[in-house]
C-alpha cells in the first residue's frame, strides 16, 4: 500500500514540470517528499538505495517522455528501440535519487535541524553535479518547477537555482521530522514562508529598467522540420522570414531583430544566392540582424562544422558571429565516437558538429550580447561566463521543433526564467517553432510566441549592468556548498571512527 501511494505521489509530481496539460508549481515537491520519506525509513541502506533509484526512474522516465520525439521521428532508429531513450535517461537520473535516499539514511541519526541541512544541502549538491558529470544537464531541478511564478525563484539571484532546490528540501524534510520535534514542521513552514515573502520583496523592488533602451523584434517562422534542411524550401524559409521582419520594421522599425537557431539552413559566410538576399534584405532596411545558421572551417584537412550565430549590420555586413560551445550529446555529435562508432547521432540533422571557442559578446552601441544557442542557457555556469565576459543583455536561440508539442518546451523555457533571475537579466528567446519570448530580469514572460505559431513580438529592452549577488559570488556560493556538505561527511566518518 506504502509503494502505491509513493507511486501516486510521483505521478503528482509530474504535473510540478512544465507540460503542456497542466503545471501546478507545488506539486513538484512531492518528488524529494518520496526519497526522504523512503530515506528516513529503519531499511538497510543497499535496499533504500536500490527503493529510491527504482521510484526515481519511473518518475524521472515520465517526465523524459518526450525524448522519445526527436529520436523516434527524426532519426532511423525504431520506435521499439527509441522507447528505451527515456527510461536510460530515467534509469541515470534515478542514481541520484537513489544517492540521496542513500546517505540521507546513514545520517538519520542527526538532530531534526541538523537533518534538514544536511538533505537540502546534499540535494543541491547533487543538482550541482548533474550539471558536470557526463556532459552535465541540468533538467528537471526542483526550482524549475517554480518558473511559472517567478516570485518564488526570487532567492536565486542570491543563491542561484540549485541552492534554491537544497532550500526547498529543508523545509519538506523538516516538515516531514514532524514526530521527532513540534518544532520542525514550523520551521519548515517558516522556510517556505521566507521563500514566498522574500521572494516577493524582491520582486517587487528589483529595477528591471535601465538608462538605455533598444527596440528588439524576435521572428518565430515556425518551419515544419521535416522541411527545414530540403534544399527546395530554402527560398521559401528565407521570405517566410523576410515577410514577418518586414511587417516589424511597418509598425515597430526595431533596432535589433533576432531569428532562431540555424534559421538560415544554408552556409551563410559562402558567397551564395541565399547569402546575397539576406544581406540585401538587412542593408536595405537598416537594422542589426542575429541568426542562426549552420558554418564550416577547413583545418588541416578536415572539415569542421560548428552551429553559428551571426551579427549581420545594417550595411549588410557580418560584424561577429559565435559558434556554439556545449554540444548536445548524440544530437549534435556522437561522444566517444572511437568507441561508440556503430552509433549514429539519434537525432538527424545537418552533420556533426565541433564546439567553438570564439565566445565574447556581440557589441551593438553600449550593447554587449551574450549568445546561448539552445540548450546552453540550461548551464548556470555558461551563462555565468557570458556575464563575466560583460554581456549586459543576453540572447537565447533555440530549435525546439523536435520536441513537438511535449512538455520538453516548456521545460526548455522555465530554464531560461531562472538563468534571467539568476543573472538579473533580460532574456531574448528566438525559437524555430516556439516558445519564443522576452524574459525580462525578474523572470516575469513579458511576451511570448505560443508553440507553433508563426508571428514576431516587439519590446523595448534595457541592458543591465549591475549583477547579482549570485553573479557576483557565483563560485564562493558553491565552494560553501561542497563545504558544508564536506563538513557533515567528516563529522560522520569521525564518528563512526570513535564508535569503533
Amino acid at each position: 500500500m506504502e509503494n502505491l501511494i509513493l507511486l501516486i505521489l510521483l505521478l503528482f509530481s509530474w504535473f510540478g514540470f512544465g507540460n503542456p496539460i497542466y503545471h501546478f508549481p507545488p506539486f513538484v515537491l512531492f518528488l524529494p517528499s518520496v526519497f526522504i520519506w523512503i530515506g528516513l525509513k529503519d531499511d538497510p541502506p543497499l535496499y533504500v538505495f536500490k527503493r529510491s533509484w527504482l521510484f526515481g526512474t519511473f518518475c524521472y522516465t515520465l517526465c523524459f517522455y518526450w525524448v522519445f520525439i526527436p529520436v523516434n521521428y527524426y532519426s532511423s532508429l525504431p520506435w521499439f528501440l527509441a522507447m528505451w531513450c527515456p527510461v536510460l535517461l530515467g534509469l541515470y537520473f534515478g542514481l541520484y535519487s537513489g544517492f540521496f535516499s542513500l546517505f540521507l539514511n546513514l545520517f538519520k541519526d542527526l538532530s531534526w535541524f541538523l537533518l534538514g541541512i544536511f538533505s537540502g544541502s546534499f540535494w543541491a549538491l547533487l543538482e550541482f553535479l548533474r550539471s558536470k558529470l557526463l556532459t552535465g544537464f541540468p533538467w528537471l531541478t526542483l526550482s524549475e518547477g517554480f518558473a511559472k511564478w517567478p516570485s518564488f525563484v526570487q532567492l536565486s539571484s542570491f543563491t542561484g537555482s540549485f541552492i534554491l532546490s537544497g532550500l526547498f528540501v529543508i523545509s519538506i524534510t523538516w516538515m516531514i521530522l514532524y514526530k521527532r520535534s513540534f518544532k520542525a514542521p514550523f520551521f519548515g513552514l517558516f522556510l517556505i514562508f521566507l521563500i514566498i515573502f522574500g521572494g516577493k520583496w524582491l520582486f517587487d523592488t528589483k529595477k528591471d529598467k535601465g538608462p538605455l533602451k533598444y527596440k528588439v523584434t524576435v521572428v518565430q517562422g515556425n518551419i515544419p522540420q521535416s522541411l527545414k534542411w530540403d534544399v527546395k524550401f530554402v527560398d521559401s524559409t528565407i521570405e517566410i522570414y523576410e515577410k514577418l521582419t518586414q511587417k516589424a520594421i511597418k509598425s515597430f522599425k526595431p533596432d535589433i531583430v533576432v531569428w532562431p537557431e540555424t534559421a538560415l539552413p544554408f552556409y551563410l559566410q559562402e558567397n551564395s544566392k541565399f547569402s546575397k538576399r539576406v544581406k540585401d534584405f538587412v542593408k536595405k532596411y537598416k537594422f542589426y540582424l542575429i541568426t542562426g545558421a549552420p558554418a564550416y572551417k577547413i583545418e588541416n584537412g578536415r572539415f569542421l562544422l560548428y552551429n553559428r550565430v551571426y551579427l549581420i549590420g545594417p550595411d549588410g555586413e557580418i560584424l561577429d558571429y559565435y559558434d556554439k560551445e556545449h554540444l548536445v550529446p548524440f544530437g549534435e555529435y556522437v561522444p566517444l565516437k572511437k568507441i561508440l562508432f556503430f552509433l549514429d547521432k539519434l537525432v538527424a540533422g545537418v552533420g556533426d558538429f565541433v564546439p567553438g571557442k570564439y565566445n565574447h559578446p556581440f557589441k551593438i552601441e553600449k550593447l554587449r550580447i551574450g549568445l546561448l544557442i539552445c540548450y546552453e542557457v540550461i548551464f548556470p555556469d555558461i551563462v555565468q561566463d557570458r556575464i563575466e565576459e560583460g554581456s549586459n543583455l543576453l540572447v537565447n536561440v533555440s530549435n525546439d521543433a523536435w520536441f513537438g508539442n511535449s512538455s520538453g518546451p516548456y521545460q526548455h523555457l522555465n530554464q531560461v526564467i531562472l538563468r534571467a533571475v539568476e543573472q538579473g537579466r533580460y532574456i531574448i528567446r528566438a525559437t524555430n517553432t516556439g516558445i519564443s519570448g522576452f524574459i525580462n530580469p525578474k523572470g516575469v514572460l513579458v511576451k511570448r510566441l505560443c508553440l507553433f505559431k508563426r508571428g514576431v513580438i516587439n519590446l523595448e529592452i534595457y541592458p543591465i549592468e549591475k549583477r547579482t549577488f549570485f553573479s557576483k559570488y557565483y563560485k564562493l556560493i558553491y565552494s560553501f556548498l561542497f563545504l558544508i556538505n564536506l563538513l557533515f561527511f567528516l563529522f560522520r566518518v569521525k564518528k563512526l571512527v570513535f564508535k569503533k
